[in-house]
This record gives structure tokens, sequence and C-alpha cells, in this order.
């Protein structure tokens, strides 16, 4: 039996250990979105999300519909993947990639984290990480 480090719960055997550091689900989702908001406040303002036309070059293999949503972390846009025909979401953080370089390697961990969770409760990862000035996730659309 695997236990949560932090609150002891059973961690399921299918979970990968390593990339959950020893914490169960709920404990790492209440880390990140804790974390998040504490580094936010030391950062200051977001940039304004992208434009459809400044994202475009960055992403050729996307054909970009709509942005369909945005917040304090980054907007979310409707896209197309042009070779596979699937429609899904690209979230590009608003977080200027140059600007923080110990964001990247922490982003990529967590990506990883995430590519690797199924559930039916949970958005499907097909890729993460940074093109250009842009750090980004692709999902699932729901």
């Amino acid at each position: 039996m695997r236990a949560c480090r932090r609150c002891g719960a059973t961690i399921p055997e299918a979970l990968p250990m390593k990339a959950l550091g020893g914490l169960c689900p709920a404990c790492v989702l209440r880390r990140e979105l804790q974390e998040p908001r504490d580094a936010e406040r030391a950062r200051g303002p977001r940039r304004a999300a992208p434009t459809i036309a400044e994202l475009a070059p960055h992403f050729p293999d996307l054909e970009f519909q709509a942005l369909i949503g945005q917040g304090g972390m980054g907007a979310v846009y409707r896209v197309v993947q042009k070779g596979l025909g699937r429609v899904a979401a690209l979230k590009v953080l608003a977080l200027d990639a140059e600007s923080e370089p110990e964001f990247g390697e922490r982003f990529e961990r967590e990506a990883r984290l995430l590519a690797g969770l199924r559930h039916e409760n949970i958005v499907g990862v097909h890729a993460a990480g940074r093109s250009g000035p842009h750090w980004y996730l692709l999902m699932e659309l729901v």
C-alpha cells in the first residue's frame, strides 16, 4: 500500500509515485493551486492574451479557430491539429518564457505529471512545452 507523505491517503497503484513526489492527487492539486497564487503575487501583473495572429507563426501545425476563454493564468484557444484533424484546446500561459527561466523546469515536470493521468474527470494533455515566447498545453477540448 502506498500512502501520501503529506496526508496519508492511499495512492492508487496506477499513478506514478515518482512523478507525484510521494503525494496523493488531492495534495498535488492543493500544492499546485496554492504555489502559482504565491508566485503570481510576487511577479505582479501578467501580460495580455496574445492574438491569434501573434500565435499562429509559433504553432504552424495548428489551425486557430477562436479565443474561448482567458483568466489570470493564460488564454485558451479552440484549435484544430492539421495533421490529425483533431479539435483541441491550446492553453497559452500568461507568462513571458524569457522572463522566468526557472519556470520552465517546473512547468515541464507538471506537464509530464498531467499527461500521465487518465481519468474521466481529468482533461487529457496531448502536448506541452514552449514555442517561441509562449509556454503552452495542448489538451483535449471539453
